[in-house]
């Protein structure tokens, strides 16, 4: 049976209509789900004493999450939407003596976890750790004011000892931690430190070079 070029026609009008209905239907597109934010609980007292003037508390990355003026002999009571668990807080004083604002901000902290603000500082936790006693030398040091130094493996231990019969070199006593411990060592007149990990309970440290540090105010 021969099909007229009319009919063959058709046919292929229909096919055609049916296949780009069918491509141009448009996908369903999934419904979207709100990301979940959590909540951070602070209760901060704040007395009259205090005498800062702004309080801030922001996510690392920068957003805002509180900015207030604390009212006095109340508390601050907020419920911050965030997911981060540390956040940094600023503080903002005005020096009346100094005709000055100081700021003064904690990067990194849980103020949850605080039951006031204050000024005087922040100390992050650190668990109970035994000691060993220690001791090390530090050959080449340079000249300078002996009798003020620093020495700490950041746990909060001073030099106990100290030995500076032999000129340029200094032997001192502390508390070892961890052997993987920054020992940190500043001459504060000079200007001058070391940062240098211990090899075990004794060590040497030449200070033929030393860093530079930079006063900031």
């Amino acid at each position: 049976m021969k099909i007229s070029n009319v009919s063959a026609l058709a046919v292929l009008s229909l096919f055609c209509l049916v296949s780009c209905k069918k491509n141009n239907t448009p996908p369903v597109e999934p419904p979207i789900t709100p990301p979940v934010i959590g909540t951070m609980n602070i209760n901060l007292s704040y007395g009259a004493g205090t005498g800062f003037f702004e309080l801030i508390i922001s996510e690392t990355v920068g957003k805002i999450l509180l900015d207030t003026l604390p009212p006095f002999h109340n508390s601050i009571v907020a419920a911050l939407k965030t997911n981060q668990t540390l956040v940094d807080v600023t503080l903002i004083t005005y020096d009346t003596a100094g005709k000055q604002y100081n700021l003064r901000t904690y990067k990194g902290v849980n103020p949850a976890n605080w039951s006031s603000v204050l000024l005087s500082g922040y100390d992050a936790p650190i668990a109970n750790l035994s000691s060993k006693g220690a001791s090390i030398l530090y050959t080449h040091v340079p000249n300078g004011n002996a009798s003020y130094l620093l020495l700490d493996d950041y746990v909060g231990t001073y030099s106990s000892t100290y030995d500076f019969s032999i000129p340029g070199q200094y032997t001192l006593g502390y508390q070892q931690y961890s052997n993987n411990n920054y020992l940190y060592f500043l001459l504060p007149f000079s200007g001058l430190y070391n940062f240098h990990v211990p090899k075990g309970l004794t060590d040497t440290v030449d200070l033929s070079h030393m860093d530079t540090a930079v006063t900031l105010y």
